[in-house]
């Protein structure tokens, strides 16, 4: 069986990834992306990384309007804030995203996620997390770390569902 013949590529000019990313990244910032910018560049903390920019510390959950509990966080992505430890990592240009949310059960999962400061989000602090409709009870509250490394933070009440008027 004939195979046909193998076509040759000029290899010898190679493009450089991480330049062209950088390129792209800022034309979209200077063309009013910076939405799909964050985003690309939105990555999850590890718990090391939680615990170099000052640690994370959880506040008394509440229901929303809608019946949502929302956790409220203290975290501060950029290190400068001592939250539980001192932290030992600075980070000029993060700002926080809303953290991932994981519900399992009586277990509730948490990873902090940063991303590129932007027109649209310039606050390195993590304020609250939405657990969705959860039932009223007593949770157990873990950091998953990007990696599947899980860290227990504590427990938690849901407060009970608000009855309608």
């Amino acid at each position: 069986m004939l195979r046909p013949p193998l076509r040759h590529y000029n290899t010898s000019v190679k493009a450089k990834p991480p330049f062209l990313f950088v390129c792209a990244s800022l034309l979209l910032l200077l063309t009013g992306c910076d939405m799909l910018v964050s985003r690309a560049l939105r990555h999850p903390f590890s718990w090391q990384a939680v615990q170099a920019v000052g640690g994370l510390a959880l506040g008394q959950p509440q229901r929303d309007e809608r019946g949502h509990v929302v956790l409220p966080l203290r975290c501060n992505v950029s290190g400068l804030e001592q939250v539980t430890v001192k932290p030992t990592t600075l980070n000029s240009a993060l700002v926080c995203e809303p953290p991932l949310v994981r519900v399992r059960g009586s277990a509730i999962y948490l990873t902090v996620r940063a991303t590129v400061a932007t027109s649209r989000n310039k606050s390195c602090a993590c304020t609250s997390a939405d657990l969705g409709r959860l039932a009223a009870g007593e949770y157990s509250v873990i950091y998953r770390s990007p990696g599947g490394e899980v860290h227990p933070l504590g427990s938690i009440q849901a407060p009970p569902v608000a009855a309608p008027r």
